[in-house]
């Protein structure tokens, strides 16, 4: 469980004004008497007006959460036995809050949803003046999981034989011969610097071995129309529709791709002739940053995590951390995300479901 705090400080509020996000306001007492601060017996330095005869405490709170986060805002109310403590959203309404017999109280904060948040927290006692903190909190969130689940698609441009399949899912190539598909989320693009990409995906039940596979890609180009240009210099086969560089083709693109591939390209320098999931860049194929093998061509269900944390990239599968490498000179610029794939003679299904993005986190 999440503490809010720096280095364990505490911040003694008594007084009206505005401290690191918060504001203090005194209702009823005298706030134009004459302070001086004295020594507690605890170390703590306490003002002695007859406004801070009661106080609230707590650790410096920070001003953006994530949304869902197992976080607790903990203080404590100074100067009086038996006092009553509250706390409440102007977005939420009224929070679950303990006090304890010394005075210590605690707010859970992972119900809280999404947006900016006045935070007010309420120290009564039936001898004394309210003491009334606000604090200004932003909780961020990210876009809810992606399903797939009607044919609307909102968001997304279809390219090629990619398509909307009714058990809720998208067939990137259809189980044919000869196919080639790409499907792009053109709404929004992914931002730069750490991020956490999962989905599901299905691949197998078609005809021979191999067929050859797909990708997930992240593209760093301007605009949809220099997406689409992209894509029309993206080469099938191998290339797996992603690949527009190195022996793939000749048009550099900043981007990064999580391939899976289900045919052996010896020209590519494929590292295996298994099955196999790898991380590749710049539309080169025979550039894999991190790789593993894996079988997977057996048309189970599968779910995929890739993270770059700074220059550490990682993948996982169904919870698993297959593969994790250190790129010195890898940076995430973000970009349009897709799936692109491609069958050849050999020929599989292709699906793919339950896309979740985490990039930065922002408050809506």
């Amino acid at each position: 469980m999440g503490r809010f705090g720096l280095g364990g400080a505490w911040l003694l509020v008594g007084t009206v004004g505005l401290v690191g996000g918060c504001r203090t306001q005194i209702l009823g007492g005298d706030t134009d008497t004459a302070r001086g601060p004295a020594d507690d017996s605890d170390g703590f330095t306490v003002d002695t007006s007859v406004a801070a005869t009661m106080s609230l405490e707590l650790l410096y709170p920070p001003y953006v959460m994530e949304v869902g986060e197992d976080v607790v805002l903990e203080g404590r109310i100074r100067g009086v036995d038996g006092p009553g403590f509250s706390a409440s959203s102007d977005v939420d309404g009224p929070l679950s809050a303990t006090l304890s017999a010394d005075r210590a109280f605690a707010v859970p904060l992972d119900g809280l949803s999404a947006g900016n948040h006045v935070l007010t927290l309420t120290a009564t006692h039936p001898e004394h003046a309210d003491v009334v903190e606000e604090l200004y909190l932003g909780v961020c969130a990210w876009p809810e999981v992606e399903t797939f689940d009607d044919a609307s698609l909102a968001g997304w441009s279809l390219y090629g034989d990619a398509v909307w399949d009714a058990g809720g899912w998208l067939e990137i190539t259809t189980n044919a011969q000869s196919k080639s598909g790409h499907i792009y989320l053109t709404n929004r693009v992914v931002k730069p610097g750490d991020f956490e990409v999962s989905f599901d995906f299905a691949t197998g039940g078609g005809g021979y071995t191999g067929a050859d596979g797909y990708s997930v890609n992240i593209v760093a180009v301007p605009t949809v129309q220099d997406l689409e240009t992209y894509i029309g210099a993206t080469s099938n086969g191998g290339c797996l529709g992603y690949g527009s560089s190195g022996p793939c083709g000749s048009h550099p693109v900043t981007a990064l791709h999580v391939e899976l591939d289900t045919w052996h390209n010896g020209e590519f320098s494929d590292p295996t002739s298994a099955n196999h999931i790898a991380i590749a860049r710049d539309g080169d194929p025979s550039d894999l940053l991190v790789w593993a093998a894996l079988p997977f061509e057996d048309l189970t269900w599968r779910r995929v995590t890739v993270t770059g944390r700074g220059t550490r990239l990682s993948i996982a599968v169904d919870g698993s951390v297959i593969a994790s490498k250190d790129i010195p000179d890898f940076q995430f610029e973000g970009g349009y995300l897709g799936v692109s794939g491609s069958t050849g003679y050999a020929y599989n299904h292709h699906r793919f479901d339950n896309l979740e993005i985490r990039d930065r986190c922002e408050v809506p």
